[in-house]
């Protein structure tokens, strides 16, 4: 019998105890749906508990428990990049996805993805939240678009969205990914521009992206000063 694919989803969560019992709904559903989808696949997903203080810890550990495909690691040091490379770290598999907690993307668009990348020759997945009606709040959506064309300019390329935090890795850019310096926010676009200079071979997915439940941890004015700065740096040093 031929070795299953392995395609392993990597989740960071911070402080999301609102929106896991949402999630984990639509986990269930989705993990049905690819078991039924890709008889040929063994799905793992990580969760990667970055130093929460609200009910997180307790409800994912709960959801894992005496389960083998689910997996629950914690990770120090504060920030979306660095929960993300520790959870690569922590992996051995052929594909390598990732998304938010927050119920902004639907675990679906990986069943769409996932097929994509078995029927392509593309190093990275990346889903577009702006190709239909988007629930992202105008001032992100403005930030975005900014850096969409300031992205676009300095590496001579056409894309809509830079910063897209769904995507599907193949195993064989893991290592340089793990490389990535940005622990923060930023390591979505750092990894872009990665992409970019790189010239890997890149999918695109139009998805509907929605509301996030819970408060955003993002801050448009200090974390749009480190995302210039990060694209600044991968395009020219």
């Amino acid at each position: 019998m031929p070795k299953a694919r392995i395609f392993s989803i990597v989740i960071p969560c911070f402080n999301e105890a609102l929106a896991i019992p949402i999630f984990l709904t639509e986990l269930n559903e989705f993990i049905n749906k690819m078991a039924l989808d890709f008889s040929d696949t063994e799905l793992h997903v990580t969760f990667v508990n970055n130093n929460s203080s609200d009910t997180s810890k307790k409800l994912l550990e709960d959801y894992c428990e005496g389960n083998s495909y689910l997996h629950l690691i914690n990770e120090p040091i504060q920030g979306y990049g660095s929960a993300l490379k520790t959870g690569f770290q922590s992996l051995q598999a052929d594909y390598y996805g990732f998304l938010d907690l927050d119920n902004t993307y639907p675990l679906n668009n990986f069943i769409t993805g996932y097929r994509q990348m078995l029927s392509m020759d593309s190093k990275m997945l990346m889903t577009n939240r702006f190709s239909v009606t988007s629930g992202m709040p105008i001032l992100r959506s403005v930030g975005n678009q900014f850096f969409a064309k300031l992205v676009n300019i300095l590496f001579s390329v056409n894309r809509v969205d830079v910063c897209s935090g769904q995507r599907i890795l193949s195993d064989s850019i893991i290592g340089d990914v793990l490389k990535l310096s940005e622990n923060g926010l930023s390591f979505s676009i750092q990894l872009t521009c990665l992409a970019l200079k790189n010239k890997w071979p890149i999918t695109d997915l139009p998805i509907q992206y929605n509301i996030r439940t819970g408060e955003s941890k993002l801050s448009v004015i200090k974390d749009g000063l480190i995302f210039l700065k990060v694209v600044l740096q991968t395009k020219f040093f």
